[in-house]
């Protein structure tokens, strides 16, 4: 299990004052008001920015780091990740799942192992969850009930519902 959860992504600069626009990978943004320090990554570099202010302005979420109060010295924190701690992180409701978590699950069909999950792709209407069949082919099988069932992220199992969809 992965001890680092990624939340969201830094955005474009917004206004005169060094705001960044913020995107939640989850939709949840209540976890990161308590916290005085983020943590951003970007191609394996790792920084801790102190938060100046994070508010929400319409429907945008806008971050200000401290030593970075103009767009021109902010904008270089663009297309970085937030990265928290599993303690930091929202607590799961039932029938929720980090997808850091399901990486790495096998896909079970009637008791046979069908594909192993190797990355996501956040999909228009669910997360798209890569998967590699045994020859090495890769699919795309959304994360909905109609394709898949229980998930046991402890032993690293999903039900595969509908074993075409790896067609």
């Amino acid at each position: 299990m992965n001890e680092f959860l990624t939340t969201g992504k830094i955005g474009r600069t917004h206004g005169v004052e060094g705001d960044l626009v913020f995107w939640s990978y989850s939709g949840e943004t209540d976890h990161l008001r308590s916290l005085s320090e983020w943590t951003l990554t970007k191609n394996s570099k790792t920084v801790k920015l102190k938060v100046e202010s994070f508010e929400r302005k319409g429907k945008l979420f806008l971050v200000r780091f401290a030593n970075y109060l103009t767009p021109e010295t902010a904008q270089k924190w663009t297309g970085w990740e937030v990265t928290l701690s599993r303690e930091q992180a929202p607590d799961l409701g039932a029938g929720e799942y980090y997808v850091a978590d399901l990486l790495g699950c096998r896909l079970i069909h009637e008791g046979k192992e069908c594909a192993q999950v190797v990355g996501w792709y956040d999909g228009p209407q669910a997360v798209l969850l890569e998967v590699k069949l045994e020859d090495g082919a890769l699919r795309l099988v959304p994360f909905l009930n109609h394709y898949l069932g229980a998930v046991d992220v402890a032993n690293k199992t999903i039900e595969l519902v509908t074993p075409w969809i790896l067609e």
